[in-house]
């Protein structure tokens, strides 16, 4: 991880994923995704929320980060993100 937003924002909305607190601060941090392998390995950089549980210490990153690093993939590779394709779906 590379640059990180300077304060952590509270976030009770979440539950911490290892004790189940409502004590999860919210940091913004670029992160560098390595896609592939080699000479074709292609470094995306994401802003992806990192959390943090001031109860029991427990810092992680959940489903939002992940679908943010797999949307970075889709839009790397040219094709539609999960989101893209819900709204695809559902036009009339």
């Amino acid at each position: 991880m590379t640059k990180t937003d300077p304060q952590p924002v509270a976030d009770r909305d979440l539950d911490c994923a290892q004790c189940g607190a409502k004590t999860v601060a919210t940091t913004w941090t670029d992160d560098a995704l390595v896609w592939g392998s080699g000479d074709s390995a292609a470094t995306l950089t994401v802003h992806i929320p990192y959390r943090s549980c001031s109860s029991c210490g427990c810092t992680y990153l959940d489903h939002e980060a992940e679908d943010i690093r797999h949307n970075a993939v889709c839009r790397h590779l040219g094709v539609k993100d999960p989101d893209e394709l819900r709204r695809f779906g559902n036009r009339k």
